[in-house]
């Protein structure tokens, strides 16, 4: 046995652990480097800050996204000149709907919404400047929208940021259509009794005219015979005489059928009657802040989801993609 002396310094050996002594763990991380759980511990931070930041941008866009909410009044259009047509016959908008479909764009029914609501300052428009006027009025034509549900309806639809206003500007558009309606039916039926009325003038003027000849006529053809004796010509000349008398009655059917002719102009159908089915009520969409504050909520478990994948796919496949990433694009060779 060596003699050890004081001053002798030997280097320690490190003992090697047997392999069944090697955990599990260090073993995975010796191949493939950190451990899943170990990773997950690591950037759990990470996952949860992009999460919020997700949340939070999704909140804020819709939250500055402004919310439009719909109003629909349904009219009933009653078209006399055309009959109802039920099922798949009915394929074509009926006239009375396009009449209507037009009535509800015109400028009566939009000047009126403009001057009722005040839409200039509401727009932000100057409505006194004829550039303003006009961005008023494509506005407001922005935010209407017509169709028809069947053959005889029209709902009307106002888009806007108040739901308030937007069911007040609905109602007013019904309630104008209605009144234009009754208008116009008003204005052609005077005009029928104008018309009724110059024709009955016409004719019984000129009924009269042809009398007060024939009668004058009449009266010197007998001034004419009296006090001397008929002959062949004298009675020829009386039997023409007498047939025009008989003629003069033939003006009162002339007057007749002046009057027939008027009461088939009375009897025509006039413009499409307009009246109101339902109402617009409130759109009952929530709010602007709830929309909000749920897109911000769904969005945080989404963009959780989605970053602990990558990171799932980055600890499997991550030398991978790593690979794929630097590799060097191959191009073609040039042809020769």
């Amino acid at each position: 046995m060596a003699h050890l002396e004081p001053t002798d310094v030997f280097a320690d050996r490190p003992v090697a652990r047997p392999p069944s002594a090697v955990r599990q763990g260090e073993v995975h991380a010796f191949h493939y480097g950190p451990s899943l759980e170990a990773r997950l511990r690591r950037y759990w931070p990470h996952l949860l800050v992009f999460a919020l930041f997700s949340s939070s941008f999704v909140f804020a866009m819709r939250w500055w996204k402004p919310v439009r909410y719909a109003s629909t009044v349904v009219l009933l259009v009653e078209d006399q000149n055309r009959p109802a047509q039920v099922g798949p016959a009915a394929k074509e908008p009926a006239p009375g709907i396009m009449y209507a479909y037009h009535l509800a764009t015109s400028t009566a029914v939009l000047d009126h919404l403009i001057a009722s609501f005040d839409l200039g300052a509401h727009y932000g428009t100057n409505i006194s400047d004829p550039m303003g006027h006009a961005a008023t009025v494509q506005a407001l034509l922005d935010a209407i929208q017509t169709h028809n549900p069947d053959e005889q309806c029209l709902a009307v639809t106002v888009l806007d940021t108040d739901r308030e206003l937007a069911a007040a500007m609905a109602n007013a558009i019904g309630e104008r259509l209605v009144a234009l309606s009754e208008r116009n039916k008003e204005e052609k039926l005077e005009r029928s009794v104008t018309l009724y009325a110059n024709i009955l003038e016409r004719a019984q003027v000129r009924n009269k005219e042809q009398r007060d000849q024939l009668t004058g006529s009449v009266a010197a053809e007998l001034a004419a015979l009296q006090g001397r004796q008929m002959s062949s010509s004298d009675k020829m000349e009386l039997q023409r005489t007498l047939d025009l008398l008989h003629a003069s009655y033939g003006a009162t059917d002339e007057l007749h059928r002046s009057l027939d002719f008027s009461t088939e102009l009375l009897d025509q159908p006039g413009p499409p009657s307009i009246m109101a089915s339902r109402a617009a009520m409130l759109d009952t969409a929530p709010s602007k802040e709830v929309l909000a504050l749920r897109a911000g909520l769904w969005t945080f478990p989404t963009a959780l989801l989605v970053a602990l994948g990558v990171l799932i796919l980055l600890h499997f496949h991550g030398q991978e993609v790593v690979a794929m990433w630097r590799a060097p694009s191959v191009k073609p060779h040039p042809r020769a």
